[in-house]
């Protein structure tokens, strides 16, 4: 590829765009956890097998 000011300003613009997305995804990840074990297996999460499933085998 070749080197142009036009390249350089797009892969900055990328970048800037995954660090997005990845803050987003980490933040998603947290809250997740915290909903999970923060709040306990609460009896709202039994009605999801998927979600209590996790939560079990994760420990």
């Amino acid at each position: 590829m070749i080197y142009t000011e036009e390249n350089a300003n797009l892969s900055v613009k990328f970048l800037a765009d995954k660090q997005f997305l990845v803050a987003i995804l980490a933040a998603f990840v947290v809250w997740l956890l915290f909903y999970l074990f923060g709040g306990g297996l609460s009896a709202k999460n039994e009605f999801d097998p998927n979600l209590c499933y996790f939560s079990l085998s994760y420990h």
